[in-house]
């Protein structure tokens, strides 16, 4: 029986040298993509909420002022029922549009509140 007087662990030592530096950089990539992550959706959240205000602001108020005119127009008799019925739809797309970007809004806000740890 031979005693390894020469091998003092250095395998052992040199093997969790390695390991432990592995685990540091991945800590340091999983830090990085999880900034990256927060830093993408919170510009996702600030566009898509900067969007549906400035449709809820301007496009759905122009619409409604359209919508009145139209119905003022077809009451004094200015316009078909077909016309005024191709008005209102315009304005009901541009109320759905209004909705769905404030949805997208709200999902947006969500997964930014995901991303940031504030949910689980």
């Amino acid at each position: 029986m031979t005693l390894p007087v020469f091998a003092r662990g250095q395998g052992r030592q040199a093997e969790s040298l390695a390991r432990a530096s592995r685990l540091r950089a991945e800590l340091a990539a999983a830090r990085l993509a999880s900034a990256t992550e927060l830093d993408t959706a919170h510009e996702v959240y600030r566009r898509r909420v900067a969007a549906a205000d400035t449709l809820a602001r301007t496009a759905v108020p122009l619409q409604d002022d359209n919508e009145a005119a139209a119905r003022r127009a077809y009451d004094v008799g200015e316009l078909g029922l077909v016309d005024l019925l191709a008005v209102r739809r315009d304005v009901l797309e541009t109320r759905q549009d209004s909705l769905d970007r404030s949805f997208e809004a709200a999902v947006a806000g969500i997964e930014l509140q995901f991303s940031a740890g504030a949910l689980q």
